[in-house]
């Protein structure tokens, strides 16, 4: 029984620290991909254990199908409580985008690298910020922009002052264009790919860790 509480415990213990899961992989060199399974693993790795555990030392007493039974309530309850916790979005691991193509004066629109387009305002392109943060932090060699469409100056002023000092944020250069480009919907995200004016442009809900990824390997 002792054991049972040792494993209850510490699958607990990995939906709590979850995020710092995420935190250390990432640290150590792994994907970001990878670094957002990895608290999945752990969870599914103890709740296999506890219900082996639970299915050889509880249920042993029960009939088959009530073992069974039993043993299925505890993958369920534990799978429940971890995903109700940290559940996995739409968007967390994708990477659907749009090859786009600069010419001309738009070819002056936006610089080498990856720049996410955000609103004055816009409360999901605050959440991303955070990630864009955590990108300039463990690859401060990357190039990363924030694009602020509207002349807001209170807005570039605020995204400046939460932004990473590797971040550059500045105003859009022709914010017509770019909300063209990007059908108003925000935050969305450009990769211009060094030397050239060919990129890719995702959604917020198609820009997921497994974008990232792609671009950090360009």
């Amino acid at each position: 029984m002792t054991r049972i509480i040792v494993i209850i415990l510490i699958f607990l213990l990995t939906i709590l620290f979850h995020g710092s899961i995420e935190t250390i992989a990432q640290n150590i060199g792994l994907s970001f991909t990878l670094s957002k399974m990895m608290p999945y693993v752990f969870q599914a790795v103890f709740l296999l254990i506890l219900f082996i555990e639970c299915y050889r030392n509880i249920f042993i007493r029960f009939s088959n199908i009530i073992r069974r039974l039993l043993g299925m309530a505890v993958l369920i309850v534990g799978g429940g409580i971890a995903f109700a916790i940290h559940p996995i979005y739409e968007g967390d691991f994708k990477h659907e985008y749009k090859p786009v193509f600069f010419t001309g004066s738009s070819s002056h629109q936006l610089e080498d690298g990856l720049t996410m387009i955000v609103l004055p305002g816009c409360p999901y392109c605050y959440e991303r910020l955070t990630d864009l943060n955590r990108l300039a932090e463990l690859y401060p060699s990357q190039e990363i922009y924030i694009s602020v469409v509207n002349n807001d100056s209170l807005a570039l002023e605020e995204y400046q002052e939460s932004a990473n000092d590797l971040i550059n944020v500045s105003l859009a250069k022709d914010q017509n264009a770019l909300k063209s480009l990007i059908g108003e919907r925000y935050p969305s995200f450009i990769y211009l790919k060094p030397g050239t004016k060919e990129g890719m442009l995702w959604n917020n809900n198609g820009f997921g860790v497994a974008a990232v990824d792609f671009i950090l390997e360009q």
